[in-house]
């Protein structure tokens, strides 16, 4: 169906219908304007792009210019030829899956990942599941290097240390994305 004339559900009429009443200037946040138009093909006129969630977890006032300079660094770096400081997050594949896509994937991204880290100039991961541990050894098994995993318990502490020395941010994982955002790395 065409965004310019889709609509809402009726619950979500209901809902957006709710807020309108207790807001007379447009203050609902949607994504996008595709999301605004389907709002206001619904007949809601509050909603307003304001881009992707993410970009909501800083306080950084500048936060899409110190992306796009620490991303120009990174593109320095590379074109240089000097090794990258990286955080990776391991994929959400659980190591018992008979899954065959899942394996591929899981054994694909296994390889880049590692080679990645085996040239980085420093680099840790993060553990989000308990079954990231048993992914993780597989591939310094396989892969022949050592990695140094972290557990975090606290966002705080988890955003500290990518702000402390990261490059870049490797994430297959949106909640990881989403700390390096929050750190201000790319």
């Amino acid at each position: 169906e065409d965004v310019r004339t889709r609509q809402t559900f009726d619950y979500q009429k209901q809902l957006l219908s709710e807020i309108h009443k207790w807001q007379s200037a447009p203050a609902m946040g949607v994504r996008g304007q595709a999301t605004a138009t389907i709002c206001e093909n619904s007949g809601e006129t509050h909603c307003v792009p304001v881009g992707c969630p993410t970009l909501f977890i800083s306080r950084s006032l500048n936060l899409g210019q110190t992306l796009n300079t620490k991303w120009q660094r990174v593109l320095t770096k590379l074109k240089r030829g000097e090794p990258l400081n990286l955080v990776f997050t391991l994929p959400a594949f659980s190591p018992a899956t008979k899954v065959p896509l899942q394996l591929k994937h899981r054994d694909a991204l296994g390889i880049s990942l590692s080679n990645m880290a085996k040239g980085a100039k420093s680099s840790f991961w993060i553990q989000q599941m308990s079954y990231d541990r048993l992914n993780l050894q597989k591939w310094e098994r396989e892969h022949g290097f050592k990695a140094d995993l972290r557990t975090y318990h606290s966002v705080e502490d988890w955003t500290r240390d990518i702000a402390a020395d990261t490059d870049l941010v490797i994430s297959t994982r949106i909640h990881g994305g989403m700390a390096g955002v929050a750190a201000e790395i790319p």
